[in-house]
């Protein structure tokens, strides 16, 4: 939805003419892509200088800037994606004391604590984020989805509902409430939910 480029450090630094010609190419599809987005996308440029992974350990105290949250993320994304969760969390978490203020950061963490099976904190970070960005539909859709996912199906409506009124449009959100209702077993309820 959001596209973005991370380059690292062999086109970020001019090393070569090689990675000059790179780094322009890329600042080029940069420019060509904020041309050619939906209105209400912004393409990220996001420069990961200190970014140097290592396989198949990788320790996040020396391999990222400490101040760089993006770093952490992505990192995070990939041990989870190799079934590392603890080093992913720890990659989030990191990131969240990079930026405590970022909704994404606390979302990201949520996420991976219900993998973890930590229900109860991972439903903090998600509080965290809606409060973060309270105009954010996505992720009042993603509380909603846990909620549902643990069988509180009059939270999960509450958040689907919210996530209605900030985007209208969104035909998918109202097939959600109307699920969550036939979920609880109201069978009208969901008939009529289906039929707005």
């Amino acid at each position: 939805k959001v596209p973005t480029i991370f380059p690292g450090p062999l086109v970020l630094w001019a090393w070569n003419e090689k990675a000059a010609k790179k780094a322009t190419a890329i600042r080029h599809l940069y420019n060509t892509l904020k041309e050619c987005v939906q209105p209400g996308q912004n393409p990220m440029l996001i420069p990961m200088p200190d970014y140097r992974p290592k396989y198949p350990k990788i320790n996040p105290e020396v391999e990222i800037n400490p101040n760089h949250p993006y770093g952490y993320v992505n990192l995070g994304h990939e041990l989870i994606g190799k079934g590392d969760v603890e080093g992913g969390l720890t990659c989030f978490r990191k990131a969240v004391d990079c930026d405590p203020n970022s909704p994404a950061w606390h979302m990201n963490l949520g996420v991976a604590l219900v993998n973890k099976g930590n229900y109860e904190e991972a439903l903090g970070c998600y509080r965290k984020a809606i409060q973060l960005a309270p105009t954010k539909g996505a992720y009042q859709v993603q509380l909603g989805n846990f909620l549902k996912s643990v069988g509180d199906y009059d939270g999960a409506i509450s958040y689907f509902r919210t996530a209605s009124q900030l985007e209208p449009k969104n035909v998918n959100l109202r097939v959600n409430i109307g699920n969550t209702i036939l979920a609880k077993g109201d069978v009208e309820g969901a008939i009529a939910s289906h039929r707005q």
